[in-house]
């Protein structure tokens, strides 16, 4: 058993609206509660059983974003103007149990039985979102007017259950296998109430609020099942060779409820159901070799698959202009499955007894009918289209060094270059859009890092002493959208700069007690991880950097 409680401070100040004038200050502090139990029984020799339950609730006072242009980001001095705090609360548990007997030498069934039930719960204020709606400007003014009317309200419970069995055979001289099934059912429902932004009582858009003070009304309903069976199975021909061929298919069936409300959409209750049924084969195959008992190559093709989905109609009356530019009459409410081929070699090998661990790999995959949001640029909600196929190239190496006792260096760098093999297009007749262009790129940065290095030493016959410092790095991120020809094209999202952070420690241990002073953020990077705002041509930005730097103690004994 065990219990986890931390509570982090807050490190954004609250300004009065339009002003830099503080005041609040340290608003976005959090705190957190983990428990957890379980129980390992064994009846018999071959059967071990373990019941298990998990615990967490999460509480945030406020989001993390600062706003860009007040304060002072570079001295890691962070404002927001919000006009409320923006809470969030977010609580799961998740019970489980799991049986594990040995039928057989060298056979295991092994059964896994989970149940997650979670309740997260957001509130966010649509001030600024509201104002640039309706008059271009963040804190521009417009009739009836109401700040303490301007939060949106979002609740989420999930409810997950999840059973798979599996048996296997394993340490055979010349075929290992494995075989099993897995089932899942999921339900979900999501409810959004958002305030108007104007007076209690009065019109919106000419048409009468939702219970009075509500603009617009979204409640989601899902269920979702899936069943697969796999299979596996390892040939070891000769020494060192072992060949790997596996086949999953799963079939997922898919219920979707969404139902609007309220002035947003002229008071017209609509509800939009769909269901879609679908199944995949998804196969693997590989192939590995140990030239020496610690150094291997190996190579392996492998087939992922993302089942289709629905998605809420959106009928709200500020988004007809960018569905019109788009072709649409109105916004698709379904998108199929796409689908991913991955190549990957590599080799991994322990050289000098040990004292050097160094592995490289390369890889393709070729991305077919990209599940893809699409942002509409005036009214900011988004859908999710089947935008094309893309490629994905990528390295990755690790290596560790430990030269002599106590010294420990290492680390790993990855580059990675995702883009559109084609321009995806949409619309019809005269009025066609570019969407995506080819090669433009998709996700992060290209290049990222982690860097490490550590020593122990004993100081005393009781007491060691060790020291350890980190270092993690990004390489700039890839504009959203790079084309300025392309739908959506936003000016103002322009690429996100490098990243850097930097953590250190320095501690003892001694009598089964760990004693350490550390420091995160060592060099109080400020660097931009996030960057967003309300709508094309709004120019007040929400940024989200690092926590400032960070120096604590920590004490932790086992006895």
């Amino acid at each position: 058993m065990s219990g986890w409680y931390q509570h982090t401070g807050g490190y954004i100040d609250q300004v009065a609206q339009g002003t830099d004038n503080v005041i609040k200050k340290d608003i976005n502090s959090s705190n957190a509660f983990v428990y957890r139990a379980s129980l390992g029984w064994k009846p018999t020799d071959t059967l071990t059983i373990t019941p298990a339950f998990y615990y967490q609730r999460t509480h945030s006072n406020a989001r993390d974003d600062y706003w860009e242009g007040y304060g002072d980001a570079s001295n890691n001095d962070y404002h927001t103007g919000v006009y409320g705090q923006e809470p969030s609360t977010d609580t799961f548990y998740l019970p489980s149990l799991k049986v594990n007997w040995e039928v057989a030498p060298n056979i295991d069934l092994i059964t896994n039985t989970s149940y997650f039930a979670r309740k997260q719960e957001q509130t966010l204020n649509y001030g600024t979102y509201f104002s640039v709606l309706r008059t271009g400007n963040a804190f521009g003014t417009y009739s009836n007017k109401d700040l303490d009317n301007a939060y949106d309200y979002l609740n989420l419970k999930q409810k997950n259950f999840v059973q798979e069995a599996r048996l296997q055979s394993y340490d055979n001289a010349l075929i290992d296998w494995t075989a099993g099934v897995y089932y899942s059912k999921t339900k979900q429902d999501f409810s959004n109430y958002t305030g108007s932004g104007r007076t209690p009582g009065t019109l919106v858009s000419g048409y009468t609020q939702y219970d009075n003070r509500y603009s617009y009304v979204n409640l989601v309903n899902t269920k979702e099942e899936q069943i697969a069976g796999y299979a596996s199975v390892d040939v070891k021909p000769t020494e060192g060779l072992t060949l790997t061929a596996a086949i999953r298919y799963s079939h997922v069936d898919f219920d979707f409820q969404n139902t609007v409300d309220g002035p947003s959409v002229k008071n017209v209750r609509t509800v939009t159901t769909a269901n879609t049924k679908e199944g995949a084969w998804t196969p693997k195959f590989g192939i590995s070799y140990k030239i020496a008992p610690n150094n291997m190559v190996y190579a392996s093709a492998t087939k992922g698959f993302r089942p289709g989905g629905a998605q809420a109609k959106i009928v709200n009356e500020s988004c007809a202009g960018d569905l019109a530019a788009l072709g649409l009459s109105e916004s698709p409410t379904s998108y199929k499955s796409d689908s991913m081929w991955s190549y990957e070699a590599g080799t991994k090998n322990a050289l000098f007894g040990g004292k050097v661990n160094v592995g490289a790999s390369a890889y393709l995959m070729k991305w077919k009918n990209i599940q893809q949001s699409v942002r509409l640029p005036t009214c900011s909600f988004s859908m999710i289209y089947n935008l094309g196929n893309a490629t994905a190239k990528g390295l990755e190496a690790t290596i560790d060094v430990r030269p002599f006792e106590g010294l420990n260096l290492g680390g790993n760098v990855g580059y990675v270059k995702t883009t559109y093999d084609d321009d995806i297009y949409s619309g019809s007749g005269s009025n066609i859009l570019l969407l995506k262009a080819a090669g433009q790129h998709i996700g992060g940065p290209a290049w990222t890092g982690h860097f490490y290095g550590s020593y122990e030493a004993p100081v005393t016959d009781t007491v060691k002493a060790y020291v350890r410092g980190d270092y993690t790095f990004a390489s700039h991120q890839y504009q959203f959208q790079s084309d300025p020809t392309s739908y959506g094209y936003d000016s103002g999202l322009t690429a996100l700069g490098a990243r850097n952070f930097v953590s250190a420690r320095l501690g003892a241990r001694f009598s089964g007690a760990d004693l350490s002073l550390f420091v995160d953020n060592l060099f109080n990077s400020h660097d931009v991880l996030a960057r967003g705002h309300d709508s094309t041509g709004s120019t007040l930005y929400y940024d989200q950097s690092y926590r400032p730097r960070t120096v604590g103690l920590t004490l932790s004994f086992v006895n």
